[in-house]
């Protein structure tokens, strides 16, 4: 992660520092960026050693949408792989992380820890006990800041057993790209009982997330820190750390 600023000025783009230039590209080229919003736009990065930034006729629409001239507003970038790129807002996971007492310079730095999952979802306990369970869903597991914080935690790999479609993707593309495709999956459906602590999570890729959800009703069993869903004579071993014996 990466942290920039959308930039509203007679050179509207994401501006980086120069001395971020050693965690960007070695040289200009094009890419595509996921905005907020969810849509992917081609844009290009120009390593200009005063300036380094990324623009494009979407990416400077986006921004003029966003913000006022002459503003500026602080985001992350985070590079997914050397060609796809993502964009996070920061206002809403800098509210969050000041509630759980995560550490905000952290947060803007693009530095958050591993440990800093806990206190996310112990936040996200006390704002269930609340009654605030929709929001809290959109406001702390929205961010990508939390996906990436159980994707620290446990690695980009899916837990189903026997599945190496991670491991293959990072092989075949590169290392990270099988990131790009492993999804934080509710053991315990979340419609049901908002239960975000990582003792109802696991890392799924695309394909085992999809057939989780599209192919009817599964019953869990929890054997230790691993889970098994079944469904009819079936079985899906969920290999999990200890780290995620259920409570």
């Amino acid at each position: 992660m990466i942290p920039c600023k959308l930039v509203h000025d007679t050179g509207t783009m994401i501006r980086f520092r120069t001395s971020q230039l050693a965690e960007l590209p070695a040289a200009s080229a094009d890419i595509q960026i996921l905005l907020p919003a969810g849509r992917l736009v081609k844009c290009h990065f120009n390593r200009h050693p005063q300036n380094p930034n990324v623009s494009g006729a979407d990416v400077v629409r986006y921004i003029k949408q966003r913000i006022g001239f002459k503003e500026r507003e602080d985001v992350l970038v985070e590079q997914r792989t050397t060609t796809l790129w993502a964009v996070h807002l920061l206002d809403g996971v800098v509210a969050v992380a000041r509630e759980a007492r995560v550490s905000v310079d952290r947060v803007r730095g693009g530095a958050l820890q591993p440990q800093d999952l806990g206190c996310l979802m112990a936040l996200a306990d006390r704002e269930n006990d609340r009654g605030r369970r929709i929001q809290t869903y959109q406001r702390v597991l929205r961010p990508a800041g939390l996906r990436r914080l159980m994707v620290e935690l446990v690695g980009a790999r899916c837990m189903a057993q026997g599945c190496a479609v991670c491991e293959q993707f990072d092989a075949e593309w590169g290392n990270g790209s099988g990131a790009v495709i492993a999804d934080v999956h509710h053991i315990e459906p979340m419609a049901r009982t908002i239960d975000h602590h990582p003792r109802n999570l696991c890392i799924l890729c695309g394909n085992h997330h999809r057939f989780v959800h599209g192919s009817g009703s599964w019953s869990v069993r929890h054997d230790g820190p691993n889970v098994i869903l079944a469904r009819g004579t079936r079985e899906m071993v969920i290999n999990r750390p200890d780290i995620f014996i259920a409570a």
